[in-house]
């Protein structure tokens, strides 16, 4: 596989978790016009009738949402909330993943995370980049975001997660940006299998553009561990060789994991 750096297969490994919004915003499909919440303003939550979904052995929960967003009111019934800390919180990625396989509109919004962080995981993804995770981590907080899933859109998003378990969190440890703690519902998200990748041998790196406080961990772009990984596994080869062997076999993806689990990345 031959690849060049203005390839979209290639950015889409090196530009990883793309580009996320400062602000909150909805997406409407099968159209995909992106609409900017520049207010988050209160969240109140009512719960809704539905049955909650089993997946992984886990329930997920549904409500029926109102949020007050630039002084209106609107509700989204019949909705769970699954964090993201990665990919999922970038329009983008939503876009790939949605498009064509669902109707109605998603909304994505902010939330302050009490001792977790958004950190990369020990795992490399069929299109070449190494994905991110939550991670508990006591005395820390993130600047998140919140997807609102119809039935519909948990099951989609379930089957574009395939290394990932789901797991949950009460919402009492959240905050809007305005430092108020969030309405009593279960928050769901998406935990990687492989675990936090260990960087440099100081622990986990923080992923994306998302805020973290206090300041103090280490932070890598998807590019760095890339070419860290490089390093490691195929130092004859260049960068574009090396994505294009990942994107080509599959092997050689589970075999370079199992190594970053083991031993990280120095």
């Amino acid at each position: 596989m031959t690849l060049s750096l203005d390839t979209p297969t290639l950015k889409r490994a090196l530009d990883y978790p793309y580009d996320v919004p400062e602000a909150g915003f909805q997406l409407t499909f099968p159209a995909d016009p992106t609409l900017s919440v520049t207010e988050q303003g209160d969240l109140t939550i009512h719960p809704c009738k539905a049955t909650a979904v089993g997946l992984d052995g886990n329930a997920v929960h549904f409500y029926d949402f109102t949020l007050e967003i630039d002084g209106y009111e609107t509700v989204w019934p019949n909705r769970a909330a699954f964090l993201a800390s990665g990919s999922n919180a970038a329009p983008a990625q939503l876009k790939r993943k949605f498009t064509d396989r669902c109707s109605g509109a998603l909304l994505t919004f902010p939330l302050w995370v009490q001792d977790h962080i958004p950190v990369f995981s020990a795992h490399f993804s069929h299109y070449g980049s190494i994905t991110a995770t939550l991670l508990a981590y006591q005395g820390f907080h993130a600047r998140l975001f919140v997807n609102l899933l119809d039935p519909q859109q948990v099951q989609i998003m379930h089957q574009t997660e395939g290394n990932y378990t789901v797991q949950s969190l009460p919402s009492g440890l959240t905050q809007n940006d305005n430092g108020e703690t969030s309405p009593e519902f279960w928050l769901h998200y998406y935990e990687s299998q492989s675990g936090p990748l260990s960087v440099a041998g100081r622990g986990p790196s923080l992923c994306g553009p998302f805020q973290v406080e206090p300041e103090g961990l280490q932070r890598h772009s998807e590019q760095d561990l890339l070419e860290k990984a490089r390093r490691t596994f195929c130092p004859e080869k260049d960068l574009e060789a090396f994505i294009a062997l990942l994107l080509a076999d599959p092997q050689a993806r589970r075999d370079f994991e199992r190594h970053l689990r083991r031993e990280g990345l120095s």
